[in-house]
């Protein structure tokens, strides 16, 4: 099923969209891939500091609007209220991106409300 693709330890496959979408837009003589931002929020929001982690050579911006930051915390506080499916096993800290920051030298503006800061 569609909404499953991106569960558990398959959610970075749908990071790899974002980097054929710039592989895409490289390949564009219209476009200029040197000024490229990334915006989300919630999810959308989880994707841009995604975008940012995984391709921080190739944004110079991002804006995270309540983005979900440490999906382990996330499904922790949300487990029984949102069905996001099992929680991930123990030590499973792939998705959370505040232990990934260090070094990113691109500029973020993140947007917090204090009942969707599960860090």
């Amino acid at each position: 099923m569609f909404v499953n693709l991106d569960n558990a330890e398959k959610r970075e496959d749908s990071v790899k969209d974002i980097g054929a979408l710039l592989d895409w837009v490289s390949s564009q003589p219209d476009l200029d891939s040197k000024r490229i931002a990334i915006w989300g929020g919630s999810y959308g929001g989880y994707m841009c500091l995604a975008g940012l982690v995984h391709f921080p050579d190739r944004f110079v911006c991002g804006i995270d609007n309540v983005g979900i930051s440490n999906f382990v915390t996330f499904l922790e506080n949300t487990a029984g209220r949102i069905n996001h499916g099992p929680l991930p096993p123990p030590g499973f800290v792939v998705f959370a991106f505040l232990f990934l920051l260090d070094g990113l030298y691109v500029s973020i503006y993140a947007i917090r409300r204090w009942r969707h800061c599960w860090f």
